[in-house]
């Protein structure tokens, strides 16, 4: 286990940059109790809503089902 945790940390110390890595575990040491982390994560700002997916670019067959459509 303390292998797969060294691991892991090498692979989040990779993609996050050493910096980044430093800054987040100093702010995490902050929240001691889960309490303070509770309060930490709802503080945080809510993510913007995903946007409606794009309509349809291609015209619509016309006079045909759609190939999805059961067929009588």
């Amino acid at each position: 286990m303390v292998d797969q945790h060294a691991r892991c940390e090498a692979d989040v110390v990779r993609v996050l940059g050493p910096a980044a890595y430093e800054s987040a575990l100093a702010e995490g040491e902050r929240h001691r109790r889960p309490d303070q982390a509770i309060a930490y994560a709802l503080r945080a700002e809510p993510e913007p809503p995903a946007t409606a997916p794009a309509s349809n670019p291609l015209p619509p067959a016309r006079g045909k089902w759609p190939l999805w459509w059961p067929r009588a």
